[in-house]
């Protein structure tokens, strides 16, 4: 087993046992821990056992490890990136109609404004 393997493999099980201890306690979306686990749960398999990326890679028509792991990141960004954006999107929505709703309820009435029945308006 090599040093980076002796370091990295306890981390990946602490993050995995907190992973799985977020999934049962269900205070935040099940898919999104039972996603998170499984990230954590493909990652120590792969630091675990280095040859199944290379093994998965060649199965799917990729030459090495390396290229499939590249490939896999790059998707995950980019997908994270259209993810968030979407959030802030609707997150910025929800906020306009929050302050629209607020302006309204805090709005005062124009108290200061000749009523047309008065006589200073009935000069003019």
């Amino acid at each position: 087993m090599s040093n980076f393997q002796l370091i990295a493999l306890p981390l990946i099980a602490m993050l995995i046992a907190w992973s799985l201890i977020r999934l049962l306690k269900g205070r935040r979306p099940r898919w999104l821990q039972a996603a998170s686990l499984a990230t954590w749960l493909v990652a120590g398999a792969a630091i675990f056992r280095p040859e199944l990326t290379s093994d998965v890679a060649r199965f799917l028509g990729i030459g090495r490890g390396a290229d499939l792991l590249s490939y896999v990141v790059a998707l995950a960004l980019v997908g994270s990136v259209f993810f968030l954006l979407n959030k802030i999107r609707r997150l910025e929505a929800e906020i306009t109609i929050l302050v629209r709703e607020i302006a309204l309820h805090t709005a005062e009435k124009p108290s200061d404004l000749p009523e047309a029945d008065s006589p200073e308006t009935a000069s003019l």
